[in-house]
């Protein structure tokens, strides 16, 4: 059972794209509707659980949060901000969302309890922590280039 859960993609990037660019409602919105999607079109035959859809709006909301406006808001360097904007973001969605909120919520649900929760959330915290630096290298590089394309579509139009 520990195994089946413990899947990773890189479909974070399009809901931190999201809210980038629209914020963090939109990207509440988004999660939403992403989700739904997401569970209508699985093939896995599980049960709709509303709880993991709140789970993923929260996820949403962490990523317009941190990433919304291109302004420099905490660093001076454009780089070292998005580079802290990102750490800061998919340390707060992996600890917060991925490690507390959806073992918490599968250890509640399939009672996974009777096993020892340690032996159902060493697996997670491992492949959350091992997967965090990648993740942040993925979505800084995506979004300075991103950023660099906006400025170059902008100085094209004038």
């Amino acid at each position: 059972m520990v195994c089946l859960l413990l899947i990773s993609s890189f479909s974070f990037i399009f809901l931190a794209l999201i809210g980038y660019f629209s914020g963090p409602v939109t990207s509440m919105y988004v999660a939403f509707v992403f989700d739904i999607l997401n569970f209508l079109f699985s093939k896995d035959g599980t049960v709709f659980v509303p709880w993991y859809t709140l789970l993923e709006i929260a996820g949403g909301f962490i990523y317009g949060i941190t990433l919304y406006r291109n302004s420099s808001l905490w660093v001076k360097n454009p780089l070292a901000d998005t580079v802290l904007k990102c750490a800061v973001c998919k340390t707060l969605i992996n600890v917060l969302i991925n490690i507390c909120g959806n073992s918490t919520l599968n250890i509640y649900l399939y009672d996974v309890a009777k096993n020892g929760i340690w032996v159902y959330m060493l697996p997670r915290i491992i492949k959350n922590l091992t997967l965090l630096p990648i993740e942040i290298a993925v979505l800084v590089l995506i979004i300075t280039f991103v950023r660099k394309e906006k400025q170059f579509s902008v100085w094209l139009n004038k």
